[in-house]
């Protein structure tokens, strides 16, 4: 069951009350949230409920205290099991129910081995062991809105959903702070309040682009730009690689080195320039890195007089944050610029999401900063619009043989040598022909780590038959291709391209 409603609808307390009614009945329940980071906020309200019937499983937990949950768990202890994706393995000994919190969130993915997607597994398992599968978001997936049995909770409870403005950048000077944005800002510095907002990128900027022979400082063992950070060090996000910002070009000698873009530590100065009045709380993978830093960020947002989170799509996951008037997202052609089927719909969600955050309390705005105004997705966010959004998006999906009309299998085989892995896949390729399946590729990916990439995509319906194959024959192959250095990972529906 899609359990579909806006955020701030009461999806939580349908949760609690699912939970009491299947322990009424002698048996137990798992709650599932996307990240590790959103484990407090949802064991506080559950444990509130259930005192310690509650256990909690997520992969933070040293041995010990894994070992320990397990048994209080599989002896009957603690019925009620909350955690990350992990926890849908949870040996609850009488399963009656599976909740799915934000089950749109591509988190539930494991994209390493073992790979397995939790809502997937939660289906099953639900299936097999006569439990209920609850999957619960204010922006389901398109797959979820196409196939799941349907309840609606039709609107938020004690505010209205504040109002969305499309702030078009193409007729706005001051990125990343333009005039609108700034005169929200202010307000919130003058008479008190907090504001998010939410940039999807690190660092100072983007990319630092030479004028004079147009090249930008790249990373020496992956196909990505370089990006600025404080520290005036030049940070690869894949790999770890850094180096200082240099002086001059070191392709041609110029000193015209420009930045392109704005990241998180950017739009943080900036606020410090503009309103040094506004307490600013920097919110991303930098800062909340060490253990603890997520809690006493919003701890500190909480508390504060007046003051802004600044952060990348995190601060717009499942985060209730009283008290907030202003919410923006600062570039959204960031999410849109992105070659992926799923852009749009990610694109949607993010501005959806964060619209969330705002006026649960009192009124609230959104702004949406971009240069494409008429942008499909963020159309439809600024109207509220998800039942319109979700049945644009399956149309097109459907004609593009798409998921939830077909299954995607991904290959792909890298190797230190660049022409390798299309070869290998190519010759894949040939004996993957069959009836129903459409093949894409092989096409070159971006080099991480060293390694040079490629990735054939398939269409079908029987993805588990397709996959099968693709396995033996890479399993037949895996002589040849150690000896050639090449490695190969096949994906069931992944949920990145």
């Amino acid at each position: 069951m899609l359990l579909h409603g806006p955020t701030g609808s009461g999806k939580t307390e349908v949760y609690l009350q699912a939970c009491a009614a299947t322990l009424e009945r002698g048996r137990g329940a798992i709650v599932l949230v996307p990240e590790i980071a959103l484990t407090p906020q949802a064991v506080g309200r559950f444990r509130a409920r259930f005192g310690d019937r509650i256990a909690v499983l997520h992969s933070a937990l040293t041995d010990a205290e894994r070992r320990d949950e397990r048994e209080r768990i599989a002896s009957g202890e603690a019925p009620v099991v909350v955690g990350a994706r992990s926890a849908v393995f949870a040996p609850v000994p009488a399963l009656g129910l599976i909740v799915v919190d934000e089950e749109h969130d591509a988190s539930y993915k494991q994209e390493s081995d073992p790979r397995y997607d939790a809502r997937t597994v939660a289906a099953k398992r639900a299936a097999l062991e006569g439990a209920v599968a609850v999957y619960g978001s204010a922006t389901p997936r398109p797959e979820s809105w196409a196939r799941l049995e349907r309840l609606e909770l039709p609107a938020r409870i004690g505010a209205p959903l504040p109002a969305v403005r499309i702030v078009d950048l193409r007729r706005e000077a001051g990125y990343p702070l333009s005039a609108p944005l700034l005169a929200e800002l202010a307000a919130v510095e003058e008479k008190g309040g907090r504001a998010i907002l939410l940039l999807n990128r690190r660092g100072i900027s983007g990319a630092i682009h030479c004028r004079a022979c147009g090249r930008s400082r790249r990373c020496r063992s992956c196909d990505v730009a370089l990006t600025l950070h404080a520290d005036r060090r030049l940070h690869c996000h894949h790999c770890g690689f850094a180096e200082p910002m240099p002086e001059r070009c070191p392709e041609c000698g110029s000193v015209e080195l420009a930045r392109i873009g704005a990241g998180t530590q950017r739009l943080e100065a900036e606020l410090a320039r503009r309103l040094p009045g506004l307490e600013r709380i920097r919110l991303d993978a930098d800062t909340a890195s060490r253990p603890g830093a997520l809690r006493d960020a919003l701890e500190r947002f909480a508390g504060a007089r007046a003051a802004v989170l600044v952060g990348t799509q995190m601060v717009a996951k499942g985060h209730h944050f009283p008290g907030v008037a202003v919410a923006a997202v600062v570039d959204a052609d960031t999410g849109l610029g992105f070659p992926d089927f799923r852009a749009e719909e990610r694109t949607f969600q993010l501005v959806t999401q964060l619209a969330g955050r705002s006026g649960r309390d009192a009124p609230g705005i959104v702004l949406v900063q971009t240069f494409q105004p008429d942008a499909t997705p963020l159309v439809f966010a600024a109207r509220h619009d998800v039942a319109g959004f979700l049945a644009q998006e399956l149309a097109r999906r459907d004609e593009l043989a798409y998921p939830p009309f077909r299954h995607l299998v991904s290959i792909i085989v890298s190797g230190a040598e660049p022409a390798a892995p299309a070869r290998a896949l190519a010759e894949l390729r040939d004996a993957l022909r069959l009836p129903g399946v459409r093949l894409i590729g092989p096409a070159p990916l971006l080099r991480l780590r060293g390694r040079h990439r490629a990735q054939l995509l398939a269409k079908t319906s029987s993805p588990r038959a397709l996959a099968s194959r693709a396995a033996a024959l890479l399993a037949a192959a895996a002589p040849a291709m150690r000896g050639d250095g090449l490695s190969a990972v096949v994906d069931v529906d992944p949920q990145s391209l």
